[in-house]
């Protein structure tokens, strides 16, 4: 392909991008103006976009209720996503965003001192629960070993089979990357010896327990960790998320594009949003991590968790079980994030209770006729038995799970329907929210008494 030639797609690909954008900030004009809630009547105004350049025009019309749309010389690129989030959002404000810890550094020592570690493994990650006293070495407590000698290690064994000189890089971890147990001190505690202070009333996350000392650290500042007497008065606490809800259920129908929602709102607040990976009982192929991509148990385990109803979902394909544990939804929970649960619909029944507390949200596409032709400006064009399908398989859903629904998108661009996933959580957030009764603590008499104890 000649310069000329790289050129052209160059200046196409820009004018296209021009157009989304364009298009994109017309829709949310429309929609803002309209104030209307998501319906699958569909009904909207005439809407005409055209770019100035000569490269390409896309235009997109509604005549007489019937949508066409032109495109003229168009060009293949990846997708673009501009997401232009509204400044009113506050959902990375968090005292928990990762902008506010340290970055990762390296420390360079001999592996037999690795023995003045105590590491432990958690959400597959390396984690240093405490560290001997008066040790030379740039490491604390609560560092997550995120590689060694640029490589990443997922157990203890791995780490103390290293010998001779190695590098570590480690990192202040997230307060939901280590384990989430938590106490409030009822009054303020101070060693002098090691300059470590906390007030009363204050939060501490335990790493450790030791002989008859904790180490723990500062939830507002992890950086700050030290010990206290195992005797102090205190009250255990968790951290709740801030929506409210524990877990945020994404259904619809196949390739109407809600794993791409998911993996957005994974990587746009991790400080609030994390997901359970998955199990199989399958052997890791190339490239595979533990942890990553599935949990690999053997298959008597998964069938045990299966017999004891711990398995939100599951299924088998080619002899091998694939699934959700529940145990992995709740560990999520507890480090006071959302869990983001891409599931079918079938698992809404064993989610839907106080336990989980989930806020179900349905995508689906839009009618027919528009996702026929929507379809056309894709890369990879579905054909209209597929999209019939999907559009069956999205009534069905509604149909039959309408009970557990809370949102329905109907997702025409992923961008748009990214930010109206936001704006409905930011409304969990700030707003007060109406749940099933049977979720409430106040659901039933009983005595109530603390926590606290002397």
């Amino acid at each position: 392909m000649s310069e000329d030639e790289l050129n052209q797609l160059r200046a196409n690909a820009d004018s296209l991008a021009g157009c989304l954008h364009s298009l994109l900030q017309k829709i949310e004009t429309m929609e803002k103006g309209k104030g209307e809630k998501e319906q699958r009547s569909g009904a909207e105004s005439p809407l005409t976009i055209q770019t100035d350049a000569q490269e390409s025009v896309t235009e997109i019309r509604s005549d007489k209720g019937v949508k066409r749309i032109i495109t003229r010389q168009t060009v293949k690129t990846r997708s673009i996503h501009a997401v232009n989030l509204d400044s009113s959002l506050s959902l990375l404000s968090s005292q928990h965003s990762p902008n506010h810890l340290p970055p990762a550094r390296d420390v360079t020592m001999q592996a037999k001192q690795l023995q003045l570690l105590r590491v432990s493994v958690y959400q597959s990650r390396l984690i240093v629960l405490s560290v001997e006293p008066k040790t030379n070495l740039d490491i604390q407590a609560g560092d997550i070993i995120r590689e060694v000698d640029g490589r990443v290690l997922f157990s203890d064994s791995q780490l103390r089979a290293l010998s001779g000189q190695i590098t570590l890089t480690v990192q202040p971890a997230q307060v939901y990357e280590a384990p989430p147990k938590f106490f409030r001190l009822v009054n303020p505690y101070e060693d002098r010896d090691s300059q470590f202070s906390v007030k009363g009333g204050e939060v501490i996350q335990v790493l450790s327990e030791e002989a008859d000392k904790l180490t723990v650290r500062s939830v507002h500042d992890p950086t700050v960790v030290g010990r206290i007497p195992m005797t102090i008065e205190s009250e255990s606490v968790t951290m709740m998320s801030p929506f409210g809800r524990g877990v945020v259920a994404l259904v619809g129908a196949q390739a109407v594009g809600r794993r791409t929602i998911k993996t957005l709102l994974l990587q746009y607040a991790p400080h609030l949003f994390a997901t359970a990976v998955p199990v199989t009982s399958r052997e890791p192929r190339n490239g595979e991590q533990e942890g990553r991509e599935y949990q690999f148990w053997r298959k008597e385990t998964v069938l045990q968790r299966i017999r004891d109803h711990e398995m939100i979902e599951w299924g088998e394909l080619d002899n091998q079980l694939y699934g959700t544990w529940a145990g992995d939804i709740k560990e999520v929970i507890e480090s006071g994030r959302v869990c983001i649960f891409d599931c079918s619909p079938q698992a809404l029944p064993y989610l839907y209770n106080s336990s989980f507390k989930p806020f179900v949200v349905h995508i689906r596409g839009p009618e027919l006729e528009e996702s026929v032709q929507l379809e056309q400006l894709r890369p990879k064009i579905r054909s209209k038995d597929e999209l019939e399908k999907a559009d069956k398989d999205s009534d069905h859903i509604a149909s039959n799970y309408g009970k557990y629904i809370h949102l329905t998108l109907i997702n025409r661009n992923t961008d748009v329907t990214f930010k109206k996933l936001l704006s409905a959580l930011e409304d969990l957030r700030s707003n007060s929210q109406y749940i099933p009764i049977g979720w409430s603590e106040l659901s039933s008499a009983g005595s109530y008494k603390n926590d606290i104890k002397a």
